[in-house]
Order: structure tokens, then sequence, then C-alpha cells
């Protein structure tokens, strides 16, 4: 059955979805540098309380997007109002109680302001909120709605929002409350039947709370006409071929198009190579051989393209291996194809005008750079660039990019600014070994992912509120009417709005519509309609939450990695730690809580710096202020951890160790002795050191002195050793006490589970764990701590804090600079080991 929408906002294909030219470029949801103003205000030396707020909360922060989109669920604050002890505050996720029929992967919302009393509440709306249309993780709580009959969805005919599932909305059998104009509305008879069978398959689950089922719906069926079409753009030069980055395209294409989720992804498609360097090369089959045209004068107004030459890879993939098989054995003299690559895109993007598709380039990233142009031209560009990318956003067209880094310099181009803002996935590489590891699963990844294309967004809000701004998915904000174009969707897909509150809200709750409409890889057009219900605080408990601090904590390291020298960093750190500080204990009260539990030398930086081990985020920002660059949009998150560890490894000499009287006595406080930064050339003593990586314990042993010290002490399991014997009575050494009383504090603070210790000797076989501590230890300079001791930093600590006093609570933002080399070594240089570790 065909289903059918009314009401303003109907969808068909000769409505369209194609006039929405006020829209500014579409952004990446991981990607904010874009926004010239936005971030000209994250890097001024002077920032305002307002515009500090505006900068942790607003526009979209590329850490909230992480967190609200991650789904190991230690980042995740559960909020009840009747019987949470935790408010949700600024940067703090809530999701509701869990049940069988809410997703608690489609809705997140945060706080702008805590309500400090009761005339504030209704500010403690969560005015932010991004939502996940097209997650994956909880299918069963949409809807499929295709019967063989055609069905028309209700829509209010006073505000024009869509039916809401919410079961107190239904009365008389045949009406039902609007919940955003409290309009009654009448209901189809056939709309009736299958609604009152929904209802009473998921009466239990039914709460005025949880966000009801949504529904998906097919309003325009498959299209007969021209199959789904995947273009692969191919960088065929002579730097390509010598770098083996051409072997692994070939590879990767080959591997994806004989993989099954891309069988069943795309049943129908075709798929359509071009070759580019410094011309543009076709290839078509001649009697089993492949004739290649190619096309040398790019330089017309108007590049037609010469004839169809897709092929279905699944009715003649022979044909498939020919033309890879010819594409990867060709030679080439030109060295790079910086001329070509434009040109290819519009060729292609005009093929793609009246038909499905996808454009996936494949090539090296110099080869579309260019040198800086002047002010004017780049404001030229930027002109055309708009209005191209609108266009392709008319028409449904994204691009990708999988580029290897051929080249120590990053400047921006169209191209990326054209896969950044028409929703494209983009992947690079700074080494072949590296793409040849992973271009395979990112291809097919990207591909699988692909959900559709051509989206339209509407979102409507109860009485009282209004939608402020909308970003979904890679998008523009201030939309007109609430609406937005989308090009490309993915699961990842995110809708990020912000809230206004226009009037006093008469009830406890704010109803959220999400309607989006999108066209499948198949050509069919459907709807998926959301509803959710976000309730206001009523009191004021606990407002900072420990996820806050891990949030906070991972907003520093990400920051940290643009810091331009050791003393920028250091005093960076300072200045977000007593802020963090500051806060937690501010908003504590009476009460302690987990800080001041801790002993006094863990109460500082490094209690808070092992909250990196369970933080995910995500490092895109500009690296130099005013130029709209990027260094990467997605990175692994193992290689992302192991990041985080490396802003600020710890290292404790033990055999310093100073032991109080009465040691065994379980009421005796623990002493650490300073802790120092972790390099390779702080290991200057003989003795035993205690190192923490990845959520995991080591024991070094540097010098003379032999393993036999702690294996005499700690019974050994294979290298490791258990902090916890199997005998309870079992005699304990001083020294062992001593480390599980450490390691108990670390598993309190962090929730990481430091139940074993890895002991490693310096005079084991060990070019491993060699490796592993120099690319663990050794890329901070000693000087990043080791230059201010414990004293001096507590002192630093009191400075600034007194200053955030006299500042209102805020500080001056401190310049983002570049740090490619300290970057580029932490996320690629010892990759392999890396993945030993993660």
């Amino acid at each position: 059955m065909v289903f059918s929408t009314t009401g303003p906002f109907s969808f068909s294909p000769d409505s369209s979805s194609r006039n929405s030219t006020d829209e500014v470029a579409i952004l990446s949801p991981y990607y904010t540098s874009l926004d010239d103003d936005w971030i000209t205000k994250s890097i001024s030396s002077s920032t305002s309380e307002s515009e500090l707020s505006e900068f942790t909360v607003g526009r979209f922060n590329p850490i909230l997007s992480e967190r609200l989109d991650n789904r190991n669920y230690f980042s995740k604050v559960s909020y009840d109002p009747s019987t949470s002890d935790y408010v949700p505050t600024v940067l703090t996720d809530y999701t509701f109680s869990s049940k069988d029929s809410t997703d608690p992967c489609f809705l997140r919302s945060v706080y702008r302001t805590v309500p400090k009393s009761p005339t504030e509440i209704p500010s403690s709306l969560p005015f932010s909120s991004i939502a996940h249309p097209f997650s994956i993780n909880n299918p069963a709580c949409v809807y499929r709605w295709e019967n063989e009959r055609e069905l028309s969805i209700p829509s209010c005919v006073t505000c024009g929002a869509y039916f809401s599932f919410h079961s107190r909305t239904i009365f008389s059998g045949s009406q039902w409350r609007c919940e955003f104009c409290d309009a009654c509305n009448s209901i189809t008879d056939d709309f009736s039947l299958i609604l009152q069978q929904m209802l009473m398959e998921h009466e239990d689950s039914t709460t005025d709370n949880l966000m009801k089922p949504s529904f998906d719906v097919l309003v325009k069926e498959p299209s007969t006409g021209s199959p789904f079409l995947n273009i692969f753009l191919i960088d065929i030069s002579r730097t390509s071929a010598n770098t083996g980055f051409k072997r692994s395209i070939v590879d990767a294409i080959t591997f994806t198009l004989a993989n099954e989720k891309y069988r069943v992804k795309f049943p129908n498609a075709k798929v359509l190579f071009i070759g580019y360097d410094n011309a543009l090369h076709f290839y078509r089959l001649s009697k089993q051989r492949v004739n290649e045209i190619v096309m040398i004068d790019l330089e017309e107004d108007e590049i037609m393209f010469p004839y169809d030459t897709s092929i279905d890879p699944n009715e003649n993939r022979p044909d498939v291996v020919r033309i890879l098989k010819h594409i990867e054995n060709s030679s080439n003299d030109k060295a790079n194809g910086r001329n070509a690559l434009l040109h290819a895109v519009k060729i292609t993007a005009k093929l793609l005008e009246n038909r499905q598709g996808k454009i996936h380039v494949l090539g090296l990233d110099n080869t579309i750079r260019k040198q800086c142009p002047s002010l004017l031209e780049r404001r030229r560009r930027q002109q055309s660039l708009q209005l191209y990318t609108q266009s392709l956003i008319e028409h449904g067209i994204s691009i990708d990019l999988f580029m290897l880094e051929n080249d120590s310099e990053i400047y921006n181009d169209l191209v990326e600014q054209l896969c950044l803002k028409t929703g494209g996935n983009y992947h690079f590489y700074l080494t072949s070994s590296s793409a040849q590891s992973t271009l395979k699963e990112d291809v097919l990844g990207s591909l699988s992912g692909f959900i559709g294309t051509h989206v339209k967004i509407r979102i409507s809000a109860s009485n009282g509120l209004r939608v402020k701004q909308i970003k979904a998915g890679k998008v523009s904000d201030y939309p007109k009417n609430n609406i937005v174009d989308v090009s490309a969707i993915n699961s990842e897909t995110s809708i990020y709005f912000e809230l206004e509150q226009t009037a006093s809200l008469s009830t406890q709750a704010a109803s959220i519509q999400v309607l989006t409409f999108y066209r499948t890889t198949d050509g069919s057009e459907r709807v998926r309609c959301h509803h959710a219900r976000l309730p206001t605080v009523s009191s004021k408990k606990d407002v900072f939450s420990k996820a806050d601090c891990e949030t906070l904590v991972a907003s520093m390291a990400k920051y940290a990695a643009y810091m331009s020298t050791t003393r920028n960093l250091q005093n960076w750190f300072c200045r977000k730690i007593i802020d963090l500080l500051v806060e937690y204990r501010a908003q504590q009260g009476k009460d302690p809580g987990i800080c001041e539990s801790l002993p006094e030398n863990l109460q500082s930086y490094p209690s808070y710096m092992m909250a990196l081990m369970k933080s995910r985020i995500f490092i895109n920002n500009p690296s130099k202020p005013g130029r709209n660059t990027f260094f990467n949009f997605k990175i692994k998150t193992g290689h992302v951890k192991v990041i985080c560890m490396m802003i600020y490894p710890l290292i404790i000499p033990l055999h310093n160790m100073g032991f109080k009287s009465g040691f065994e006595d379980s009421s005796c406080q623990l002493n650490i002795p300073e802790p120092t930064a972790a390099s390779s050339r702080c290991l200057k003593n003989n003795g035993i050191y205690l190192s923490f990586l990845q959520g995991k314990i080591y024991l070094w042993t540097y010098g003379g002195v032999p393993n036999t010290s702690f294996n005499n002490s700690l019974v050994p399991d294979q290298g490791n050793v258990p902090l916890h014997p199997s005998n309870p009575h079992e005699y304990k050494s001083r020294f062992s006490i001593q480390i599980e009383n450490i390691c108990n504090y670390l598993t309190k603070i962090t929730e990481v589970d430091f139940s074993r210790v890895h002991c490693l000797s310096q005079q084991d076989s060990g070019e491993t764990q060699n490796e592993i501590l120099e690319c663990s230890f050794g890329l901070v300079e000693d000087q990043l701590f080791n230059s201010m001791d414990l004293e001096q930093f507590q002192n630093n600590l009191k400075v600034l804090a007194q200053e955030k006093s006299q500042n209102k609570g805020t500080f001056s933002s401190i310049n983002v600079k570049e740090v490619k080399s300290f970057f580029h070594k932490i996320r690629f240089q010892k990759q392999d080991i890396f993945k030993q570790i993660a």
C-alpha cells in the first residue's frame, strides 16, 4: 500500500524540495569551522560571560555532538524528575528511564542554565537538543507502515503538525487533540483501525513521560527510471601509483563491490569509473577489451559527458574487474591531477541532476590543494561555492573523499568544502600503509551506512516555545519556517536544534515533533516522524555531575592538541582545571563529593586527567585562526583514547614512596609521592615506577632493579599481577597494599577496573615494551610539568581561582594555534603500537 500525506507540508516530487534558495551552505555535524563568525568569537582574546556560555553549549559544539552520539553508557546521566539525584546541567545529556518503547539514541538534550531559584525553573528547559531520526540502534521504535491501500496521515488543520502517538491525545474514537496548538482534528476510519491495533499492542509500555514509537511511511513507490549510480573518481597520476595508493584504491573498490553489505544496500545500482590526472579518463568495454577515452581540454564553459559508461556490478562483474585491473596497471607521466578533479566533479554532478547517485573521490590530497588566494579571490570563490553547493543540495548530490595526505601542509579547497557541505564522508590517511589497512573498510562503511538523499526536515514545538535554530545533520542554521534541506543522510545523521521560550508554559512538559522526508537508494520517497516530550526541572539537587567532569576534561584534551608551546599548554590546563574544580566545589555545597575524598595530591589535575581514559572525543577544530581548515573528520576511537592519554600520562616513582606509621591500619591516609611528567627521560633513577595507560597499570623497573623486587611481593600471572589474591588471608607487603590503595582510588575516580598490574622490565626482550614506552611517554616534553613543582602549581590554581571570582566566573579565552608535528606523531607515527594498546 502506498501512503500519502496531507497538510501544509505534504511531500511530492513536484513540490519541491528544490526551492530553498534562501538557505546558506550546509555544514558537517562534527565540524564548526566553516562559520567564520563563530571561529572569530571562539578565538577572541576577550570573551564576555554570555559569549562564554554560547561557546560552551551553543551553536553546535563538537564535544557535545560526540557526547550525545556516544553509545557507551558511562557518558549518560539517567534522569527521572521524581527519583533522580542528578539534575542535568550544562553539557550533561539525559535519557528518560529505560523502557522498551524509548529509543535512547533518538533524542539528547542539554540545559542552557541551571535553575538557582523557583522563579528560574522555566529556564531549565533543555534549550538545545539533538535527534537521531535514522539511528539503527533501536529499530523497534519506528513503525514502517506499508500495506496494499492508500492511507492519509492526519495533520493539524491549524498549525500543520502531524498526529502524535501519545494515547491521551485520542478521544471519541475519531478525533485527536494537537499537542502543539490544542486544536481538535478528525481521524479517518482506516487510520483509526490501524492506530487502535497499534495502541493495544503497546499498551503496557505507553506512559506520558516516554517518547512513543515513531512512524516511517512510504509516500511514493520506487521509481522505475534510472537506477542508483555510484561514481568513483580515481587518482591515476604517477604520484598516486608510486605511493601505492592507486593499488589500495582498486583493492578497496573491488572489495566493496563484492561485499554482501553493498549488494543488499544497492541491489540494482550501477557504477561508473573516471580516472583523473591532468585530464579526465573514461573507460568503456569493446569485445572484452578496455578502451580509454581521454578528455584533455577542460577549460570549456560547458563540458558534456561523452556517453554513459556505467556498469551493473552484479550482472557484469568480469567487466568491472577488467576496468579496475586496467586502471591499476596503467602508467602515467602526469604527476598530479590538480587541474582535473574539480571538472570531474562538475561533470558527474551534472550527470546526477536527473537521477539518484553519489560521488566518491579517491586520490592524493595535494592534487586538490592550491595556493592560498587573495582576499578578493577567496570571497569570490566563497560566493560561487555557496551557489554551487546549494545546487548540489537541491539535487540531493553528495561527495565522499578518501584522500592520502601527500603533503605536510593543510590548505582549504573547494572540493573539500563541497564534501563537508553536502553531507559527504571525509577520510584521509597520512601514510600509504595506514590507507592500505583501513581504506577497504572505510569505503564499504561509507556506502553501507548511506540511507538516502535530499532530506527535508521540519520541527514543531508546543505553545510557549519557538524553534530558534536548526542544524540537521550537515546543515544550515536559521531555516525559513523551521524547514531545512539536507543532501545526504546515514545512520549517524543528527538533527541539532535550539528552542526559545516565548511565553510561560502551561504544562510541565514541552512537546517536540521532528518530521523528516527523504528519498531512499531505491528511489522511493518516505516520511519519518518522531515525537518527544521534554520535562522541566522541578527542583535543584546536584547540578554538577561526574559526566560533566568527564566532558570538560575531554574538551581540555581536544583543545590542548592545538596549543603552540608547552608553556601555553601548561597555563591553559591550569585555567581549565581550576575552572572545573571551583565549579564542582561551589555547586556541591556541604557535600564534598568525590573530589575531597581523594588524597590531597590527587585532588588536582591527576584525578581529572584519568577521566580521559573513558572519554571518547572527536578532534576537529580549525588548525589556524580564521582559516576554514580542519584536521580530520573521523578518527578511530582507540586512537583518540591514546591521544587523550598523551596529554598527561602519569608516572609515579614508587621507590621514593614514604610510608606513614600504622600503614596497615585501614584508617590510615594514602601517601602518594608527587607524580611527574611521564617521559622516558624522567626515569633518571634506578627504581620502580608506576604508570597508567589505557585503563591499565604498568610497573616499570629501571636500571639495576630486578623484576624480583616486586615479583616477590605480587604473584605474577603471565606478566599480569592480580591485586586481590585468591586467598584473602595471604600476607601482603606494604608495597602491595600501597599499590592496591592507589588503584582503588583510581577505580573510584574513573570507574575503570584497575585490578591487574602489568609488570615490564627494562631487561625484558623488550622491543615492543620500549616502543610502547616511547610512544606513550616520549611525546610529551619534560618541561611540560617538570618546570613547575607541585607547590607552584597549587599557588597558580589559587591565583586563577581568585581571578575567576573577580571576573564573575569567566576567564579570557586562549588563542587556538596549530601544533601539527605533535598531533601527527600522536595520531599516526606509532599507529601499529597504538592498535596493540588500544
